[in-house]
């Protein structure tokens, strides 16, 4: 409609059209890698990239808003700081947070909060391997009083891991 006024020659206006559908071709590319308007991962984050379509399933998958995820995985970061934002401690951290928010016991989703739970014999659901991987803790920073005192609390759980891993 806007070339109309332009008088274009039929060549002219073929090669403004592959100009067209090559530009969108590049956008395309570009905006696949392009996280400015993401809801999961803020550009400030200090979050490994690429795991945007897991949370996000797993977030449906437990009726969660999606905005949240980055707020999950920030409280349980404070409160299991397991150091590096990549696999597996950035999927461990995930879990956790998923577990967190998941928690009706855990009011508001502060690390308070989750603390608070913790200490007072609270469990989160999450996997054995997430548990496997706090027992385990490889990773330079220092283990937490509230790492031990949820594989404390979930004493059955981390042993069944332990006993299906072995059997690996």
């Amino acid at each position: 409609v806007m070339v109309e006024a332009l008088k274009l020659t039929t060549e002219q206006r073929d090669a403004l059209l592959e100009y067209n559908h090559n530009q969108q071709q590049i956008e395309k590319l570009l905006c696949r890698f392009d996280s400015r308007n993401s809801q999961m991962t803020p550009w400030d984050s200090d979050w490994a990239g690429g795991t945007e379509g897991s949370d996000i399933r797993i977030a449906k998958e437990f009726a969660l808003d999606v905005r949240k995820i980055n707020a999950a995985k920030e409280v349980a970061s404070e409160v299991f700081p397991l150091e590096r934002a990549v696999t597996p401690f950035s999927e461990y951290k995930l879990r956790l947070g998923i577990g967190i928010m998941i928690e009706d016991g855990i009011k508001p989703k502060t690390p308070e909060a989750v603390r608070a739970w913790v200490n007072g014999g609270g469990k989160l659901k999450v996997g054995g391997d997430v548990l496997v991987g706090l027992k385990r803790w490889e990773t330079l920073v220092p283990k937490t009083p509230d790492v031990d005192k949820l594989l404390s609390n979930m004493k059955e759980e981390l042993e069944t891991a332990l006993a299906q891993k072995s059997k690996l």
